[in-house]
């Protein structure tokens, strides 16, 4: 991290429950060592390994072997950006060597790094050798590796070129994304050109009748039954019934046993 950031005005770094990602209770792969932020607003990631060489490898050993020590590291590493989702300006894939490798070891290297990059441009590669290799590497290191990778058979799984996943940037992902959302809503029938016919000669039917309903519902008639028939109006009707009441409403009742002609007059409320 303190290499890499090495002239760099650091503005801040990210914590360890910053950079790690799970899901499902299990944690993404290629978590960075490191991230940190500069005042420009860049953002660089740093993912530091130990290539497991040794002195009694071949050169052509010691080049497959930090071939697929870099190959692992990006593959990892681009899985972890899909699940943060960040862009970050660099991510260095940072390598210690117990000691001084051939130049055309550390050249192959440089090389499959710039193939890695034409895929993805945010990786970048960094080779040194501590100034204290002891203090990184024990004595012992990648002695037991190198017996299991000479005794392993076939089934040993091993990371290639093509496992790299390509990578063009923001503004072409924000791009397929607004292609993804330009839906067409276009019904079967709407490109049927023998249903759009169908469709339109029941559309002018249906305009027909219902412009031939409206015109009918339209003629009111709101004349009433008395105006047609010659008939006296309600008000008539109502005055001609009080002067019948009127007029039945004194009767001469004879009180049958008072006398002949006496009697009294009832009224019956009317």
């Amino acid at each position: 991290m303190a290499e890499c950031a090495r002239g760099v005005d650091v503005r801040r770094t990210w914590s360890e429950q910053e950079m790690v990602r799970s899901f499902g209770g299990q944690m993404f792969p290629g978590t960075p060592d490191g991230v940190f932020e500069s005042w420009e607003g860049s953002l660089t990631c740093v993912q530091v390994v130990r290539v497991p060489v040794v002195v009694d490898m071949s050169p052509l050993e010691m080049q497959e072997t930090l071939d697929q020590t870099i190959l692992v590291k990006i593959v990892k590493s681009q899985h972890w950006l899909r699940a943060c989702n960040v862009v970050p300006h660099d991510f260095v894939i940072f390598c210690w060597l117990p000691f001084m490798i051939p130049d055309e070891v550390a050249e192959s290297g440089h090389a499959l790094m710039q193939r890695v990059q034409k895929l993805d441009a945010r990786f970048s590669l960094r080779l040194a050798v501590p100034t204290e290799p002891g203090a990184l590497f024990p004595a012992l290191f990648a002695h037991g590796a190198q017996f299991r990778k000479s005794t392993s058979d076939s089934r040993g799984k091993s990371v290639s070129e093509s496992d790299v996943s390509g990578f063009t940037g923001v503004d072409d992902a924000s791009d397929d994304e607004e292609e993804a959302c330009a839906w067409d809503i276009t019904w079967a029938w709407d490109s049927d050109p023998n249903c759009l016919g169908i469709c339109d000669a029941e559309g002018s039917d249906a305009e027909a009748s219902s412009g031939s309903d409206d015109e009918v519902d339209m003629e009111w008639d709101i004349t009433w039954e008395w105006q047609s028939d010659g008939c006296c109006s309600p008000k008539e009707q109502l005055e001609s019934q009080r002067s019948a009441t009127q007029d039945q409403g004194s009767v001469v009742v004879d009180s049958g046993g008072v006398g002949g002609s006496a009697g009294f007059t009832w009224d019956n409320g009317g």
